[in-house]
């Protein structure tokens, strides 16, 4: 697995000259998660919902199945 998720947190920590930054990730897997929203087919509006890709959004690479 690649280490794109460590490597964008450390660098937006000093670009904003914060301590950590934190991006939305599951622990578990490692895996970003993507938020959306949205209007459903009756026009009632949806909160955010998270969905875990299958490929590092930074590289491209797959994620493991490990």
């Amino acid at each position: 697995m690649c280490n794109c998720i460590e490597e964008k947190e450390r660098a937006l920590a000093e670009k904003f000259g914060y301590k950590t930054v934190a991006l939305d990730a599951d622990f578990v897997s490692g895996r970003i998660a993507v938020g959306f929203g949205g209007t459903d087919k009756n026009g009632k509006v949806f909160d955010e919902q998270k969905m875990l890709v299958s490929y590092c959004p930074f590289c491209g690479k797959p994620y493991s199945n490990d």
